[in-house]
Formats: structure tokens, sequence, C-alpha cells
């Protein structure tokens, strides 16, 4: 009997390490299911490998980008600037902290989450070696 409580507590916790490192894609859990509004941008000016708060600038008052997260694992960015929308269409997993986003094309963006609350999402990714910020407000 013992021998079987043993079996049965290894075969739960081995379950539970392995449900915890998968990939989500979305389904609620990640904060990140919903649409979000570009507002501010940012780059990595001095160098140092992080970035810092004067070098983040608000977007132009023409500019709309939206990030939309659906808990499917699909989603989409919709940008407007004066004039017609253009809107990319992707997946996405997520992997704490990486969200990997995957375009039609099969390009893949990883985006490093630095915070993510009800109101507000930060997300940095590295462009051709440059250091890239985004602030986003949720909608």
């Amino acid at each position: 009997m013992k021998s079987s409580l043993v079996v049965l507590s290894l075969v739960l916790a081995i379950t539970t390490v392995l449900s915890c490192n998968k990939t989500e894609n979305g389904g609620g859990v990640t904060g990140l299911e919903r649409t979000w509004k570009l507002t501010q941008i940012a780059t990595d000016d001095n160098k140092n490998g992080a970035i810092d708060d004067y070098e983040k600038h608000n977007v132009a008052t023409d500019v709309n980008d939206q990030l939309k997260f659906n808990s499917d694992g699909s989603g989409y960015q919709t940008v407007v600037e004066a004039g017609s929308p253009v809107v990319y269409n992707f997946t996405w997993t997520y992997e704490a902290p990486t969200i990997n986003r995957v375009s039609f094309k099969h390009d893949t963006i990883h985006y490093t989450v630095i915070s993510v609350s009800d109101s507000r999402l930060e997300i940095h990714s590295t462009i051709d070696t440059v250091l890239a910020g985004y602030v986003y407000r949720a909608l």
C-alpha cells in the first residue's frame, strides 16, 4: 500500500512539474489576452543594455498602433499612420518571460515581458542588434 502511495505521489509531482513548463497560448492566464494601444516607444540610445525612462518617448498623435492577443494563440497588430489601417496577423505563445510572435510568413519576433498589469504592458525586443522598448495601455 505504501509503495502505491509513493508511486502515485511521484506521478502527481511529475505531472505538476511538466504542466508548469507548458507553453501558454493565452488561455487567460498570462494577462496578455486583450487589446493594447501603443503609447511609448524607446531604443537603447546609450547602449547600456537597458531601456532607461528618459529613452521612452510618446508616440505621435496621428499614429494608432494596437496589438490584440487572443486566448486561442492568435492575434493581430493594426497600424494606422495618417490614413488607412494595415493589419498584421500572427500566432503567439508565451513562455515566461518571452512572447514568441510568428507572422504568416513565419517571421518570429521575440518580446521580453518587462511588466504586465490590467492596464499596462511593457515589452522589449532586439531588432538588428538594437534593443527596442514598447509601452502599451489596455483598451
